[in-house]
């Protein structure tokens, strides 16, 4: 039986609600991850029009290989209609950034 991939599920998810989509990819070693989960928990709150995907790793690891995600935290943001306009690696995030990348597709 094939795996569903997950992020294809929450962008086509996003593209379907016309809302931009978060993919966070993160691993229960990762303590910088807890800091990112903090921000996009935030961006929730913040922004209700956003869809966020949470991956981790090691349950995924097809998902982290297909987008050459090689540390964590990670994040790609993809706009409205399913284009990454975002690819992060290695850093947090900082919600400013996040909201900046999410305010320009609206």
């Amino acid at each position: 039986m094939k795996k569903e991939d997950p992020i294809k599920e929450a962008v086509e998810k996003g593209k379907a609600e016309k809302k931009p989509t978060i993919v966070e990819f993160t691993g229960p070693w990762c303590s910088s991850c807890f800091a990112q989960d903090d921000i996009i928990e935030s961006v929730q709150g913040t922004l209700n029009d956003v869809i966020v995907a949470k991956i981790d790793v090691e349950e995924h690891p097809e998902a982290a290989g297909k987008h050459d995600i090689i540390s964590l935290p990670a994040l790609l943001i993809f706009d409205l209609d399913g284009r990454l306009v975002l690819r992060s690696t290695g850093k947090v995030v900082e919600i400013e950034e996040i909201i900046s990348y999410i305010s320009l597709e609206k």
